[in-house]
């Protein structure tokens, strides 16, 4: 334990025996000035059950909720990369190097997302693999339509596949954050 910790609850318990010492002395209130051996074994059981949560329990906490955090701002970015591609989709102007571009840094962010979940011992996958061979999909329509003048041009099937699966792939998406947040590590 950390001397400012020790210093802290030494201050603050010295600080509670002088209020108990006052409020004993002051006649306002009468107070029995016996120490029943119950009260100071409720005493001390809450002061370790408090010094447990605040240290320990909480630690716990706190470092996996920086971990949930930091992969639910991951996902966040590959939402952001797909709901780009999906505007020039759905606006039919869909420009050959951005969105080579955003596909590949969107599949790179994936596969660090699955390595982060190991590290970070999450429990399940959190449905990456699926949302991942779902990019790959989205890629392949996208990639093996032709281009002109630097702009892929979708027939209007295609076009509608591709809003159908980038759609299923937000869906996922959300499901993905949900199931970050709900699940403990190991």
């Amino acid at each position: 334990m950390k001397l400012s910790t020790v210093i802290k609850f030494g201050l603050i318990f010295f600080l509670g025996g002088i209020v108990g010492f006052l409020t004993v002395e002051w006649t306002y209130f009468e107070f029995d000035n016996k120490i029943v051996l119950v009260d100071l074994i409720n005493l001390v059981v809450t002061g370790g059950l408090g010094y447990y949560i605040a240290t320990v329990l909480q630690n716990k906490i706190g470092s996996s909720r920086v971990e949930k955090d930091l992969l639910i701002e991951e996902v966040k970015k590959v939402k952001t990369a797909l709901e780009k591609v999906q505007a020039y989709v759905d606006n039919g102007s869909i420009p050959f190097n951005e969105v080579l571009a955003l596909l590949k840094s969107t599949s790179s962010n994936i596969s660090s997302i699955i390595l982060l979940i190991k590290l970070c011992k999450i429990q399940n996958d959190c449905g990456f693999p699926i949302i991942q061979r779902q990019t790959s999909q989205v890629k392949r329509m996208i990639t093996n339509s032709p281009s002109i003048n630097g702009f892929f041009v979708l027939s209007q099937s295609s076009k509608t596949s591709t809003l159908y699966l980038l759609k299923e792939l937000n869906n996922q998406l959300f499901k993905a954050i949900v199931s970050v947040n709900r699940h403990d590590h190991n």
